[in-house]
């Protein structure tokens, strides 16, 4: 899932994230930053992490972009 691509697909997006294109790209900074500063010390059920995370390149889902629509249900 590429986010450019459902960044210009309001419907998509809107039922995704439950943004729309404006509140989706104010969200984002904050979500970037909180992602970066938990993540990678903490599991997604809240449990200290054994070994630091990376975002690799390579991974399924590279880019911070791509992430915020598939983890917003989680919250």
């Amino acid at each position: 899932m590429k986010c450019d691509g459902i960044r210009k697909n309001q419907a998509q997006l809107l039922s995704l994230t439950g943004f729309d294109v404006t509140e989706f790209e104010a969200f984002l900074p904050a979500f970037k930053y909180r992602r970066e500063e938990c993540h990678s010390h903490f599991t997604l059920t809240g449990k200290m992490r054994e070994r630091i995370t990376y975002n690799r390149k390579t991974g399924k889902i590279p880019l911070i972009e791509d992430k915020l629509p598939v983890l917003n249900p989680l919250t």
